[in-house]
């Protein structure tokens, strides 16, 4: 059975329960009781993890912000995410699940304006074996910890997206549609870096119908012939 409320309160106290919820409002979320499993949360407000437990296998929509800037342990698996804005602190894990950024001005670079879109983070983003697939429209993604952060997953940026801060380590694909007058400014360095590994486009193949698998042949090593050939390609 799924639980349906439609509400205007100004803060919104979600806990586990045995059925589905899904949860529509104008305001703000706070969600601060876990485990918490198969919700769906839909709010013009801000989302506030405030929980030191597990978010999985859930659906969280909002134009604004989603954020867990103060709790420590806080382990998203599995979850679906369309936001403006995500804040997650360093102790913040994430396990799989899609998340999708939208920003609505050029000027995403600058990360201190109140209508980009951003991600702030010192949180690794997925793992090898539970990969993430992120996508980035006119965002900014923004380390806020001087430690090393490692991404594995498909990163797609679509529009003008920057990365700032150098110390990222990408494992998967990283894929850039920008526009061709786009001055990209991202602030890399001897930190930054992307390891190419297919087998994280095949697993998110697995989940996600519009994540390609593809193959690759190599042919006969011989100088006419030192070619690798890509069948699938698209994402």
């Amino acid at each position: 059975m799924l639980l349906l409320l439609v509400i205007d309160l100004y803060n919104i106290n979600v806990k586990n329960r045995d059925e589905p919820l899904a949860l529509y409002t104008t305001q703000n979320v706070n969600i601060t009781a876990g485990p918490v499993r198969a919700i769906r949360v839909v709010s013009q407000g801000d989302i506030n993890l405030q929980i030191s437990s597990i978010v999985s296998n859930s659906t969280l929509i909002t134009p604004n912000s989603i954020v867990n800037d103060s709790h420590n342990n806080l382990t998203l698996e599995e979850l679906n995410v369309f936001a403006r804005r995500v804040n997650f602190t360093r102790t913040t894990i994430i396990r799989g699940g899609m998340f999708y950024l939208f920003g609505y001005v050029e000027s995403v670079c600058n990360s201190g304006d109140p209508d980009s879109s951003r991600i702030e983070t010192s949180a690794d983003i997925g793992t090898l074996d539970n990969p993430v697939l992120f996508i980035m429209v006119n965002s900014n993604l923004r380390v806020v910890n001087p430690s090393p952060i490692r991404f594995h997953g498909v990163f797609f940026a679509e529009g003008p997206t920057c990365i700032v801060y150098s110390n990222i380590r990408f494992i998967g694909i990283s894929i850039w549609n920008e526009p061709n007058n786009f001055v990209n400014v991202d602030e890399l360095a001897s930190g930054f870096y992307i390891q190419f590994n297919y087998g994280i486009i095949n697993t998110l193949n697995t989940k996600y119908w519009f994540v390609r698998k593809f193959e690759c042949i190599r042919d006969d090593p011989l100088p006419y012939a030192q070619v690798i050939q890509t069948y699938h390609s698209s994402y």
